[in-house]
């Protein structure tokens, strides 16, 4: 904010928790018009220790809001716990989702080669160059939101169209052979999970699922893990390897499906060396971690065995070698 010119028309700011109380203080310096929640997950347990706290913090960016104009609160409402704390909150609401009780329904979803396309209350189809169930949702927000500032429906099927996304948030590279979805930027339970459904909408020989570490869980944390990894090899992932602790009680969990080959490196600065000999050409592999395992590394050693082609976007994260 303090870097604003002053003759910005739309400012749209990330607010995010990891202590309670931090969305509150934030949001009072925000002042938002409007205030989305997109979702709501098993994360930063170790400062909340319950999934309900993790709620209401969420909840209270909606007090926030500007007491004058058009204030608008837009909520994720496929989650009970969301619905309850949200309505605390005097002030107007529009819910979005898949559940009938939603204003703004995802009645649609299909898999394309370059994202996805999607449709609203079963009317209108966009068009997203971004893969996943949970982005369509997240772009039903921003069409909410448009649509608030007076942009029509045409305007935000075109600006979704070419949208380009950041690095390490769903990144897709083709390094020589295999296909890299570099997604290592954040991770908890619920966006690992989104992450397996990624993974096996893309066509490829195997399905490869690199985890690392997910943090802030708390002592939930092993037991999370091991439920992510059941949940992961039930999408029919081929291989999940995994890095430090809990990427390993992750891996490890994947691999007594017995269909999910499992590797485990519990030193979480492995030789990213060893990584990238288990990837063979026509692998698509996902590369997910917290930010600070800065797993985004192995991206590196991927393009040194497989090299990179035109379709590549080369990585500008910086990340350094293990």
């Amino acid at each position: 904010l303090l870097n604003l010119k002053g003759g910005e028309d739309y400012i749209i700011c990330e607010v995010g928790t990891s202590n309670p109380g931090e969305i509150a203080s934030l949001g009072r310096i925000v002042a938002p018009d409007i205030a989305v929640i997109t979702s709501i997950s098993l994360a930063h347990l170790e400062n909340f220790e319950t999934i309900e706290r993790i709620a209401g913090e969420k909840s209270s960016i909606l007090g926030c809001l500007k007491k004058q104009g058009f204030a608008l609160g837009i909520v994720f409402g496929d989650s009970d716990l969301l619905n309850r704390s949200s309505r605390a909150y005097d002030c107007r609401k529009i819910y979005f989702g898949q559940s009938d009780d939603c204003q703004l329904r995802l009645t649609g979803y299909e898999p394309t080669a370059s994202g996805c396309r999607f449709e609203l209350n079963g009317r209108a189809w966009f068009d997203l160059p971004l893969p996943g169930r949970h982005n369509a949702l997240n772009a039903i927000a921003a069409i909410a939101a448009s649509q608030k500032f007076g942009f029509d429906q045409d305007q935000a099927a075109g600006t979704l169209a070419s949208f380009s996304g950041t690095e390490r948030r769903l990144e897709r590279l083709t390094l020589g052979e295999i296909t890299v979805i570099n997604d290592a930027y954040n991770a908890n339970p619920a966006s690992m999970v989104a992450g397996a459904e990624v993974l096996s909408e893309i066509p490829g020989e195997r399905k490869v699922f690199i985890a690392g570490d997910m943090l802030e869980l708390g002592k939930a944390g092993p037991e999370l893990a091991g439920q992510v990894g059941r949940d992961i090899a039930s999408r029919g992932i081929d291989m999940v390897i995994g890095i430090g602790q809990l990427g390993s009680a992750l891996a490890e969990s994947a691999g007594q499906s017995g269909a999910t080959i499992a590797h485990q490196f519990t030193d979480r600065d492995v030789d990213g060396r060893e990584v990238a000999e288990l990837i063979a050409p026509g692998d698509v592999v996902l590369i997910k971690a917290s930010r600070g395992v800065g797993l985004e590394r192995l991206v590196d050693h991927l393009r040194k065995r497989f090299g990179m082609d035109g379709g590549d976007v080369p990585d500008a994260s910086g990340g350094d070698s293990a």
